[in-house]
């Protein structure tokens, strides 16, 4: 078998001796050259926001050091926030989900890991 990408198997989704229809998929590559973060934004944010604009990413594990990323993708939907935000307040929100894709030419960030994100306003 060959991946069309390089990174790490992150999930086996069929064993040895398996019979499987063809394209079925064997393995979930993590590609961690070029991670992404989703988020959510108010929609009183999105007039702040745009396509390609900068971001700061911090990880608990790593404190002293800031990643850079972009907002690679906003939603043209609303939607409910979803269950895992923390506070009871913020789950009935509705909000819009982004992807935020980051360098991390040292693999330093690791798929799961909590981030901050921290995205200057637009003029």
């Amino acid at each position: 078998l060959a991946s069309p990408v390089a990174g790490i198997v992150s999930v086996r989704l069929a064993e040895a001796g398996q019979v499987l229809a063809m394209g079925q998929p064997v393995l979930r590559i993590t590609e961690l050259s070029v991670p992404w973060i989703r988020a959510y934004l108010r929609e009183t944010d999105l007039p702040r926001v745009k396509l390609g604009q900068p971001v700061t990413v911090r990880v608990d594990g790593l404190p002293d050091k800031a990643f850079t990323g972009r907002l690679s993708f906003i939603s043209p939907q609303a939607e409910f926030t979803p269950k895992t935000v923390e506070t009871r307040e913020l789950r009935v929100d509705l909000v819009y989900r982004i992807k935020v894709e980051v360098a991390n030419p040292d693999g330093l960030l690791k798929v799961g890991m909590p981030a901050d994100l921290t995205l200057e306003p637009q003029t």
